[in-house]
């Protein structure tokens, strides 16, 4: 086709730079085309063998990954890269203790490999290893305070104690340096709705599908979100409903629903509710007991 025509008069370093770009862009089915080209012309070549696990990857074909990076081991057995990226498949396999195990060699390998510092911080997290992850989280932006992922896995760190402020000053501080950076407004999403803000977590997740449209923790969440928003919403309408059958004031509806939180539903019967006060206010003096009897109920 015209595509496979565009490609053969590319030649091998062209290839590779065409594979990197669309990879940073990520157009990863046109990276692996142009990692594909490299790998026909010269397979033994690692930095290429490392290029196609990142890409596989980010296609979450997580046993390709770790065989692209196994070819680059074999032919350089002290390729720290490979071994991170390896750490990174098995992570997402669900085998954690095999994920540190190479986040540790890697470390070994090449001391100051950052990312691999903050991934093991992430696998040690899962196995709730905190304190550990913490050290890698601290060992990592030493080395790159611009760590974008060193930040936020710090942040997730804090949030784990219950440090809700030093959770949220670590998010901001990742998405500070890096604006797209879309885990960090997920991760920011998910302390909001921890702490009960349903607005921010939703307008939060928003932002991360936005950045990343593939993200799908953040498109399940914000589901997840969504879903507690109806449920808080059908609570407040039956509260409505029963307090719209004995007269409410306005003021003290407010107090109860803060105009804030209110759904356009619970908004609709709030202002039925103020109507029908008028309505009956001849007869406020009948519903008083039992206005009081309801405010005791709800109370419990």
């Amino acid at each position: 086709d015209a595509r496979a025509k565009q490609l053969v008069g590319v030649n091998e370093e062209d290839h590779l730079i065409l594979a990197h770009q669309s990879y940073k862009s990520g157009k990863y089915s046109q990276a692996l085309e142009h990692g594909n080209a490299v790998y026909e012309k010269n397979p033994r070549r690692t930095d290429n063998l490392l290029l196609l696990g990142a890409i596989y990857f980010q296609l979450r074909d997580y046993d390709l990954c770790i065989a692209k990076n196994e070819e680059a081991l074999a032919i350089d057995p002290q390729f720290a890269e490979c071994y991170g990226n390896m750490a990174n498949a098995w992570k997402e396999k669900g085998d954690i203790d095999l994920a540190i195990r190479f986040y540790l060699t890697a470390i070994q390998l090449r001391p100051n490999f950052c990312d691999a510092w903050s991934n093991l911080a992430s696998a040690y997290t899962r196995k709730g290893r905190l304190n550990e992850a913490a050290q890698c989280c601290k060992q990592a932006l030493l080395l790159n305070p611009r760590l974008v992922d060193a930040h936020s896995n710090l942040g997730n760190l804090m949030k784990a104690q219950g440090l809700v402020q030093e959770a949220y000053a670590c998010y901001l501080e990742a998405i500070r340096i890096d604006p797209h950076f879309a885990i960090a407004w997920s991760n920011l999403a998910g302390l909001f709705m921890e702490v009960g803000d349903l607005n921010k977590a939703m307008q939060y997740y928003k932002e991360a599908v936005k950045l990343k449209p593939s993200f799908a923790d953040a498109h399940l969440n914000q589901g997840n979100v969504y879903k507690r928003l109806w449920e808080c919403s059908r609570r407040q309408f039956l509260v409505i409903s029963v307090l719209c059958r004995h007269a409410p004031t306005t003021p003290w509806l407010t107090v109860i629903l803060p105009l804030s939180t209110m759904s356009n539903a619970s908004l609709i019967w709030q202002f039925i509710v103020t109507i029908r006060l008028y309505y009956v206010i001849l007869g406020l003096w009948k519903h008083t007991i039992t206005w009081a009897m309801h405010l005791k109920m709800l109370g419990e």
